[in-house]
């Protein structure tokens, strides 16, 4: 868990995923156990769309 270990030590940590294959759940999960830290945890949903050029 490198994300979680980043965000015990004070480091900010940026969840980006359009939840396809996932749930907010897991996010809110590793929140709950970072406890105090889980403030240097920041989720944003969001889906890059392929372009074809």
């Amino acid at each position: 868990m490198p994300c979680f270990r980043a965000i015990v030590v004070d480091f900010h940590a940026v969840v980006v995923d359009n939840l396809n294959n996932s749930s907010e759940l897991a996010v809110r999960r590793v929140a709950a156990i970072a406890g105090d830290h889980s403030r240097n945890l920041a989720f944003h949903k969001f889906a890059i769309a392929r372009m074809h050029v």
